[in-house]
């Protein structure tokens, strides 16, 4: 949590233009260690004040670590909404915000279409939840969701939001499904094209955001679809920012009040990688 207020004043730049922005995290924030102090709650409202445009929230792994009572509640508790393609169990009635994909529309013009891709590592994840969760395999995910995808919306171009290890990114790029795959769980910053995708990583901690800018054209003869051009990728250091003031008391005010527990514990707050996604 320590960088958000810097990326909080970092984002600034990014609202109220007329370049369409999306703020993209990719798991494993609202319990980003094996213990987490309050379920993730202190997180979600410092995400919805970083950040109160469009968004796509992925879950990780370790958003597994609190219970789904609680999970289902911080996702309802944030301002945006939050995608997972590969685990249907969280498709439930009382949480409205848990996408299978997201169509991104500009103009009322559909541009991407964007899904979410978790890890099915079971060693990567608390083994009682096996108990309440079916995490299906994320290659198949890709290949039936694009083609489902493709069946509304022939040759939208589609981002694949990952949490997955770099390895499975270049799998997963070497499908050819994907212009691009902004992914989480891994720890570095890296970008790679390969086989017509961009992978790009990150680093953690919200120590750096990536700006990934598409390119693109409206092809004539169905203006409905974009054909993508280019992808740039950015990566700048929030510590470049100055802290905004009112989330940094905020935070503050979160470690005080639980800082017994991190003594004990000897642990520190983490946050994951974000992407500011721009058109």
């Amino acid at each position: 949590m320590d960088y958000l207020p810097r990326q909080a004043t970092a984002f600034q730049q990014y609202k109220n233009t007329e370049v369409p922005t999306i703020y993209i995290l990719n798991g494993d924030f609202l319990s980003p260690m094996k213990k987490t102090f309050d379920d993730g709650e202190a997180m979600v409202e410092s995400l919805n004040r970083v950040w109160n445009g469009p968004a796509i929230f992925l879950v990780g792994n370790h958003e597994f670590d609190i219970s789904s009572k609680e999970f289902i509640k911080r996702m309802n508790e944030s301002n945006h909404p939050w995608i997972l393609s590969n685990v249907n169990h969280l498709q439930t009635p009382e949480n409205k915000c848990l996408e299978e994909y997201i169509i991104i529309k500009v103009n009322d013009i559909p541009i991407l279409a964007v899904i979410g891709l978790m890890t099915d590592d079971t060693k990567e994840f608390d083994p009682n939840i096996f108990q309440r969760v079916e995490i299906q395999d994320p290659f198949v995910t890709a290949e039936r969701l694009t083609k489902k995808i493709h069946d509304i919306y022939p040759g939208l171009p589609v981002i694949a939001q990952t949490h997955l290890s770099w390895e499975d990114d270049e799998q997963l790029a070497s499908t050819g499904l994907f212009v691009a795959s902004l992914g989480g769980h891994d720890h570095h910053l890296e970008t790679k094209r390969t086989n017509n995708s961009t992978i790009v990583k990150c680093y953690e901690d919200a120590r750096y955001y990536c700006k990934v800018e598409v390119w693109y054209n409206l092809t004539q003869e169905t203006p409905q679809i974009s054909e993508i051009t280019d992808i740039t990728v950015t990566s700048y250091e929030n510590e470049d920012y100055s802290p905004d003031p009112s989330l940094f008391a905020f935070i503050q005010q979160v470690y005080k009040e639980i800082e017994p527990q991190v003594s004990q514990y000897s642990l520190k707050i983490n946050s994951s990688n974000a992407f500011i996604l721009t058109e």
